[in-house]
């Protein structure tokens, strides 16, 4: 298993790289083009803000593999220790359970996307492809998730009680 979970976040900061260096040269040359030569590349700006939803919702995930995504902490504070153990599998079964929800409402909303043809008219890219990150970053953090309740010697180690 965890050699699963190394392959999975290996993908994603590749995954993530590749996209925030594509961006950053995107830009780079259009402003550059535009500054020195008067010439744009017209789609260089939209298709910049693709790869920044792509980067970022790794980021996301990659944060979650972390340990350092968002949680509520209140049961760290307030509980006795000796509930620790099951506050944390309460709190990952959660986060499994809210990010699997989402991972459902997002595939529905890509079907739909799809199937209305939508496409970004300026790069031509049918959105149902952009938006396809969504579903997979929430069905990996739901999978992520499961398997920190399942398997808490799995879990990442933040600055958090775990």
């Amino acid at each position: 298993m965890r050699l699963f979970l190394d392959i999975i976040t290996r993908l994603e900061r590749v995954i993530a790289g590749l996209a925030i260096a594509t961006m950053a040269l995107l830009l780079f040359g259009d402003v550059f083009l535009r500054e020195v030569f008067h010439i744009s590349i017209p789609w260089a700006q939209k298709l910049s803000l693709h790869l920044m939803i792509f980067s970022g919702s790794l980021g996301v995930s990659l944060a979650s593999s972390a340990g350092a995504h968002l949680r509520p902490e209140v049961g760290d504070h307030v509980l006795p220790k000796s509930t620790q153990p099951s506050v944390v599998l309460f709190r990952e079964l959660c986060t499994a359970g809210f990010c699997g929800f989402y991972a459902w409402i997002a595939f529905l909303y890509v079907a739909q996307s799809r199937e209305f043809g939508d496409a970004n008219v300026i790069t031509g890219i049918p959105l149902w492809i952009i938006q396809s990150i969504f579903p997979l970053v929430f069905s990996l953090m739901a999978s992520k998730h499961l398997i920190y309740a399942l398997m808490p010697s799995m879990r990442p180690v933040s600055s958090g009680v775990h």
